[in-house]
């Protein structure tokens, strides 16, 4: 293909190098998401960030100071402006004008990370970043849409008598279904899940939760590591950790 002696930028587009960085213009060409050159293109929770290279018409600003740029719903639907140096404004939703009810357009991200859809230029058209008709038109990020947003606070493991009290907070979480805890014996080795079932979420994306979890019939002058794993409503999921403690006898104390 054409566009094999590209390489990748430092974005967050293409991460499996499978050349799935690229959208059409109707009259511009070919948008190269990830260009050799620049920083490329990077996908937030917020917002889309970087310069895309289309090959008529020079570079493409996804984060101009006016209007405030492309912006993500944090559920990969994009919205806002882009600005070409030689062509103007375009347009990644009709929710940016209030013309969804004549011309219903707008490019949206999957659980995959696949970008879909069309977005608007003013003066050149439609950019498409449909799947279905063109499989070649395609652009991937490493973002997710759906993805856990977990804003972990602490993460702590604390020695007992034959046990370990672990205990963390988060300040927020968005999309999360709940939370596993995995053991291992040395810092690198296998870790193991211990709890029985999901620890279910009790967080928001606007307040955080507490939580505790002990782990016990252990060995007294051990030390064991434990890691967090926090679950997506979409099944994805994130490890903090890890964090250790060493179960002994604590003389005058029962618990």
């Amino acid at each position: 293909m054409m566009f094999s002696n590209y390489t990748a930028g430092a974005g967050n587009i293409d991460p499996n190098d499978a050349d799935a960085q690229w959208s059409w213009g109707e009259n511009a060409g070919w948008f190269n998401f990830d260009p050799s050159q620049g920083s490329g293109v990077t996908v937030g929770d917020s917002n889309v960030t970087g310069w895309v290279w289309a090959e008529n018409i020079g570079w493409i600003n996804l984060s101009p100071s006016q209007y405030g740029g492309v912006t993500n719903d944090g559920y990969g639907g994009l919205a806002g402006w882009a600005w070409g140096e030689n062509v103007g404004w375009l347009s990644f939703s009709c929710l940016n004008t209030d013309s969804c009810a004549t011309v219903d357009y707008g490019v949206t991200i999957d659980a995959e990370g696949m970008f879909d859809g069309y977005a608007w230029g003013e003066n050149i058209g439609w950019v498409n970043f449909e799947l279905i008709s063109q499989p070649v038109y395609r652009v991937q990020t490493s973002w997710a849409a759906g993805s856990t947003l977990i804003t972990l606070s602490s993460f702590t493991a604390t020695p007992k008598a034959g046990k370990v009290l672990l205990k963390w907070s988060t300040a927020s979480e968005i999309n999360n279904s709940g939370f596993n805890i995995y053991r291992a014996e040395s810092e690198n080795g296998v870790y193991v899940k211990i709890n029985a079932g999901l620890i279910p979420s009790q967080g928001s994306a606007t307040q955080g939760a507490t939580y505790a979890f002990v782990d016990d019939g252990l060995q007294n002058r051990k030390t064991y590591y434990y890691k967090l794993e926090d679950i997506g409503l979409n099944g994805k999921s994130t490890m903090h950790g890890p964090v250790s403690a060493t179960p002994r006898l604590i003389y005058g104390l029962s618990k």
